[in-house]
């Protein structure tokens, strides 16, 4: 029940290509739509239209929350598709997918860089959020946007203790950190799990933040402070709402390969104005 896989094949027993929905206890009741390959012969008959339409009706019959996907933030078609479902992009993911796992595309990155979009399912569903003051614009704007019900809180307070899970991703090489509340220890915290990700020899740190609880600001803050990069957010899981941040060990982050469209294009540059803005703080 973690991956529900698919073929679609032709009269003729030919297979045009594959896809999948993924489940994670990280994002429960939000899969991703995933694996998603179709065969050269068989390009150009929108069927990667065709699979995020299949992956919605199934979602719907299992009750899920939300449905992501992850286009390639150069693969314009991919973008343009989701876009048309009615996605939203909420996330711009630097450096997620290590090279040697997509070995077609080396020559392109040594990590290829993924967008985060989301489109609901649960029309009920219903978020209460404390978004961090300097981002809130773009937080309120996504939300808009997803058409996700959701009450803005402003009553920032501070953790007794912080609770925090890491955890290493070694196929990817990443450190996967998720941040339920944040305290005056989180600082601490995170310096230690920096010096562990060198030592590790992990490629990319990627940090989430809980956005549904009250020491949210104070966690977004001191990420910022330890040298973490705002990347979006990531709502919809049954968990909650996360602010993603992340960190590429060893380089700083790049906008300027990326291909985009539309609202792609918007999210791309509604981050590097606001990495601009705490540059020049």
């Amino acid at each position: 029940g973690e991956i529900i896989s698919f073929l679609a094949v032709n009269d003729h027993g030919q297979i045009a290509g594959h896809f999948a929905l993924m489940f994670s206890n990280t994002y429960k009741n939000m899969p991703e739509i995933a694996t998603v390959v179709i065969r050269k012969e068989f390009r150009g008959l929108r069927l990667l239209s065709k699979f995020i339409d299949h992956s919605m009706e199934v979602a719907k019959e299992r009750g899920c929350r939300a449905v992501m996907a992850q286009p390639v933030a150069y693969h314009t078609l991919s973008q343009k598709a989701t876009l048309r479902a009615g996605f939203v992009p909420t996330a711009l993911i630097l450096g997620y997918i290590k090279a040697d796992m997509v070995k077609a595309y080396c020559e392109i990155a040594p990590r290829l860089d993924v967008f985060a979009c989301v489109k609901i399912v649960d029309e009920n569903a219903i978020s209460k959020i404390y978004p961090p003051k300097s981002i809130e614009e773009l937080i309120t704007k996504e939300y808009d946007a997803l058409g996700w019900k959701y009450e803005m809180c402003q009553d920032h307070t501070l953790a007794e203790n912080t609770v925090i899970k890491i955890a290493n991703n070694k196929n990817f090489g990443i450190k996967n950190i998720v941040l339920s509340e944040s305290s005056d220890s989180l600082s601490g915290i995170l310096k230690n799990a920096i010096e562990d990700a060198v030592y590790e020899k992990c490629e990319l740190i990627e940090l989430l933040i809980l956005l549904n609880d009250s020491s949210c600001q104070h966690g977004f803050e001191t990420a910022m402070k330890e040298g973490f990069v705002f990347a979006g957010i990531i709502p919809g899981s049954e968990n909650g709402d996360y602010i993603m941040m992340e960190m590429l060990m060893g380089t700083n982050c790049k906008y300027d390969k990326l291909e985009t469209v539309g609202a792609y294009e918007e999210l791309k540059n509604d981050l590097i104005a606001i990495a601009e803005r705490r540059d020049n703080e």
